[in-house]
């Protein structure tokens, strides 16, 4: 059957399907489906407000963040795994504290000469 033939505008904005009875599989259309354009972006905003605080103008941090993404994109439960969940918090822990770290170096650095 067809999902979104039966959905009305709030059901856009605000998602609409049981997690029980269908699943995509890949998570961005699943939190769509689930959670709506406004939970989608919310979900989003919060992810990068708080897992992703870390410099991400770094190479190697945007580069993670890219692989991360697409492999959400591609892969299943991604976002609700926990283990993946583990993964990323201290990955992004590590990245956070690391790019903290060069700065209060260089501001010790300038304020003793």
């Amino acid at each position: 059957t067809n999902v979104l033939s039966h959905w009305t505008f709030v059901n856009y904005l605000f998602g609409g399907e049981d997690p029980m009875n269908f699943l995509v599989e890949m998570d961005f259309f699943d939190l769509f489906l689930f959670m709506g354009l406004v939970g989608f972006v919310i979900y989003f905003v919060l992810l990068f407000s708080t897992v992703f605080r870390f410099n991400k103008k770094q190479p190697f941090h945007l580069f993670f963040v890219t692989i991360y993404l697409t492999l959400a994109f591609l892969g299943g439960h991604f976002f609700s795994s926990v283990i993946n969940a583990v993964y990323l918090c201290l990955i992004c822990m590590f990245f956070y504290v690391n790019s903290k770290r060069p700065q209060t170096l260089n501001e010790e650095n300038t304020a003793h000469q």
